[in-house]
C-alpha cells in the first residue's frame, strides 16, 4: 500500500526522529536531534555526525551527509516508510468519514480492505460495509480508516 500524500501534522515529532534514525542506521535515542517542521516537509538534523533526513508530504525520505557533501543511500527504506504510513490511520473515535465515502479500513488483526461507511436506520452507531464481502461490522472493530482516493494499492 502506498499513500499519495502524507499528512505530516499526524506524525509526532518523536516518530519523525525515529524514522531519521532508521534511515541513517544510528542507535535510537542516543544522539541529539534537531527537528524543523515546515508546510510540506520535516527536516531532522543530527549535529554530532552532521547528517540530516528530510521527510516530505509525498512520502519521500532522503538523507544527506554534510561531511562528504553528498546524499546518503537511505537504509531500511521500507521499514521507515511503513512507520510513516502507520501514523496516517484516522481513528473512528476522532473523525468519521462522510457517509457512503469509499475508504480503506484496517482491523486490529492488520486486515486491510476497502469499505463504505453506512448508518443503519434505528442504530446510534455507524457500520462499515466491506466491499466485495457481505459483512457489516461496527466501526469499533477497526484501528482506523484512510480516504480511498489517497491510497494506491
Amino acid at each position: 500500500m502506498y499513500l499519495k500524500e502524507i499528512n505530516l501534522s499526524r506524525v509526532k515529532d518523536g516518530i519523525k526522529i525515529e524514522i531519521a534514525e532508521i534511515v541513517l542506521g544510528i542507535d535510537k535515542g542516543k544522539h541529539e536531534a534537531v527537528l524543523d517542521n515546515y508546510d510540506h516537509y520535516s527536516f531532522i538534523k543530527f549535529p554530532h555526525n552532521r547528517k540530516s533526513v528530510k521527510i516530505t508530504n509525498n512520502g519521500d525520505i532522503s538523507a544527506y551527509d554534510y561531511n562528504r557533501l553528498e546524499p546518503i543511500h537511505v537504509k531500511n527504506q521500507a521499514e521507515a516508510y511503513h512507520l510513516l504510513a502507520e501514523t496516517q490511520w484516522i481513528s473512528f473515535d476522532k473523525e468519521l468519514p462522510e457517509l457512503e465515502q469509499e475508504i480503506i479500513v484496517k482491523a486490529y488483526d492488520n486486515f486491510i480492505t476497502r469499505a463504505i461507511l453506512e448508518q443503519n436506520e434505528g442504530q446510534q452507531y455507524e457500520t462499515i460495509f466491506c466491499l466485495g464481502e457481505e459483512i457489516s461490522v461496527s466501526t469499533n472493530e477497526f484501528v482506523g480508516w484512510l480516504p480511498a482516493e489517497n491510497v494506491v494499492s
